[in-house]
């Protein structure tokens, strides 16, 4: 049986990179011996049980930072942070990149020394674009996972729901935009719909964004959750009519690519439970969602708004388009995912 080493720098952020990375060595685990380099069994498991991932199969080994160093392994699965490890040459080496990386030299020989005999896969079409012009190299797109047999439609209260970390580190989930939109939204005639923001606490300073969020909110029928718990939101999920997303906006984002979403995996998941998505025109989300067929799309907050009014006052079109998402979300499928990942290794 092969042995497979599954490595990131960022296992203490907890972010999409760690989701798709841990999805990467659950899929794998079928068919080979999968550590991962988290550190301890304690760690593995927590981070595992935040995903709602079984991880039984794989064991933790030690922090490794050169994966030059590492012997013993037939396979290499490697989040990057920009940069390009040595690896063994005789082994099978995926590199993935989870954002859009620039000016960290890619072309340069050292690189393309590194890269030789590499499979490098990217996360969306939009972060590919960048890593693609940055190394001089054609990767190739893996889809994150989306749990999408776990989320199903129930019926649809006159809510409203955003998800996404509470942070002001690389992306700016804008969360303050959307509150004011919503705002706008009930100026408009939006009787008795209401609002929930859900999202995770990464630090002190996202404990500092959500006290000035809620702040915004007083008097106003909105929520805001933190580090809830799979089963409550996929309830919201599937009781949600519409879902908004802004990141991304009042970013320059030719300069900063990281800003916009990478893909979205929240959008899928909204959409899988049969919630209408209004996001942000930029990143990964061009990908999913085909506006006006199973969303829309919007380039300022006044078109968030005109388009959430439509699809509130139109009941024929709300159905149209959460069939349509519903059925879009299902190409993301983590079923899918691990076909992909198991054949890089096969």
């Amino acid at each position: 049986m092969k042995k497979i080493l599954v490595h990131s720098p960022y296992w203490h952020v907890g972010g999409g990179g760690e989701r798709y990375t841990l999805t990467a060595a659950q899929c794998l685990s079928r068919e080979a011996l999968v550590s991962v380099d988290i550190g301890d069994i304690e760690s593995l498991n927590s981070l595992g049980k935040s995903f709602d991932l079984d991880l039984s199969r794989v064991r933790s080994v030690g922090k490794i930072t050169n994966a030059g160093k590492v012997k013993g392994f037939d396979g290499i699965f490697w989040l990057s942070d920009g940069s390009i490890p040595f690896m063994p040459f005789f082994t099978t080496k995926v590199i993935h990149f989870q954002a859009p990386f620039k000016n960290v030299d890619g072309k340069s020989l050292k690189n393309k020394l590194k890269l030789a005999g590499t499979k490098v896969i990217c996360n969306s079409g939009y972060t590919k674009k960048f890593i693609d012009n940055e190394f001089g190299i054609d990767s190739m797109v893996v889809y994150p996972p989306v749990e999408t047999d776990k989320l199903k439609p129930m019926e649809k209260d006159k809510l409203i729901l955003t998800v996404g970390r509470f942070s002001s580190s690389s992306q700016f989930k804008r969360q303050d935009l959307l509150i004011d939109a919503f705002k706008e939204l009930l100026k408009s005639g939006a009787r008795g719909w209401r609002m929930v923001i859900v999202g995770k606490v990464e630090d002190s300073q996202s404990l500092k964004i959500i006290s000035g969020l809620r702040s915004k909110i007083k008097g106003l029928p909105i929520a805001i959750k933190t580090d809830l718990e799979h089963e409550r939101l996929r309830l919201l999920y599937g009781k949600s009519s519409v879902y908004w997303h802004a990141a991304g906006y009042g970013a320059d984002l030719d300069k900063f690519p990281e800003r916009a979403e990478h893909f979205g995996i929240s959008t899928v998941e909204a959409m899988a439970a049969g919630a209408i998505p209004l996001s942000f025109a930029a990143g990964g989300q061009l990908e999913i969602i085909k506006n006006g067929e199973n969303g829309f799309l919007w380039e300022n907050p006044t078109e968030l708004v005109a388009f959430t009014e439509n699809i509130i006052n139109n009941h024929e079109l709300r159905n149209r388009l959460s069939m349509a998402a519903v059925n879009r979300a299902g190409h993301f499928s983590q079923e899918n995912f691990c076909k992909n990942i198991r054949e890089l290794f096969k």
